[in-house]
């Protein structure tokens, strides 16, 4: 034990406490971002107070101890998430650490502190042909079955998110006869990405955009037409954007193949792109759907 964890265990007082508390935050160090460091303040704050309830007297240096925060870790397990009670121990974990590194404590309580783990939720489902055909026939049903169906096919085959589907413009499409892709210049956390669009996008958005160019709505001729798009002077998908799918989630088929939320959001679409790219990849074709 140093001169200093003895002079400060033999005159702890919740002042001293507190000012260790303020030390440590206030340390000139780039190892937390300025949220987690009042994340951390409010949790080691909230272990002060629990200590004080639960034991009648401000904690002291002295009481820092495992059993002591294990007690901490079940009285929070009892009352709040499991992603709650891991951040509070962090920060308790972390605020010991440094103690014990400045010489505060001749040991570190918390180094046999463990995280509360926690399942892992399941992976989501990819959506099954019969749902896929069922969402497409329903689109065909719509006020605009050209415009639906393409949308459909665009997020189930390229499993990007509903935002940035609705953000998409002419210019951010490469469309040829064999091939084509989509650039998507905004995704999750402002990244940029480029797509391939498959023989179904592909031909969805020939029978979207063929009438508008004046050419027969098959791939080749809207290949050869498709430097005019950026001439037609409106976006790539027009009014109720953000509309189109839930309204063809809703509208279930009389056999029975409705579609849940779960299948529908992004996670399912991401997982029935990603299912369908495998089953191309081992048939070496593109599944009709």
């Amino acid at each position: 034990m140093t001169e200093k964890t003895r002079m400060l265990t033999a005159t702890a007082d919740d002042p001293l406490i507190q000012a260790l508390l303020t030390a440590w935050l206030q340390r000139p160090t780039g190892e937390l971002a300025p949220l987690t460091v009042r994340r951390y303040r409010c949790a080691v704050l909230h272990f002060l107070s629990w200590y004080e309830e639960a034991d009648g007297r401000a904690l002291s240096l002295a009481d820092l101890h495992p059993i002591t925060l294990a007690g901490y870790r079940g009285a929070l397990q009892e009352a709040t998430a499991t992603s709650t009670v891991n951040t509070h121990l962090s920060a308790v974990r972390t605020w010991c650490a440094w103690l014990h590194a400045q010489g505060y404590l001749p040991s570190n309580p918390a180094a046999r502190l463990k995280l509360v783990g926690r399942q892992e939720p399941p992976a989501p489902r990819a959506l099954q042909p019969a749902h896929v055909n069922a969402l497409l026939r329903q689109a065909q049903h719509t006020c605009y079955p050209a415009r639906n169906t393409a949308i459909v096919q665009m997020l189930i085959q390229t499993g990007m998110r509903i935002s940035e589907y609705a953000a998409l413009r002419w210019e951010d499409l490469v469309y040829s006869e064999r091939r084509g892709q989509v650039r998507i210049r905004g995704g999750k956390g402002n990244k940029a990405r480029v797509v391939p669009l498959n023989d179904s996008v592909r031909q969805a958005l020939a029978e979207y955009v063929g009438p508008a160019l004046e050419v027969v709505p098959t791939r080749k001729a809207v290949a050869a037409a498709w430097p005019r798009v950026t001439s037609l002077g409106r976006p790539l998908w027009t009014s109720e954007r953000h509309q189109q799918l839930r309204e063809l989630q809703n509208n279930k088929e009389p056999d029975g193949a409705g579609i849940s939320t779960n299948h529908l959001g992004k996670s399912g679409r991401r997982s029935t792109c990603a299912s369908t790219a495998a089953m191309a990849s081992l048939a070496t074709r593109t599944p009709v759907l």
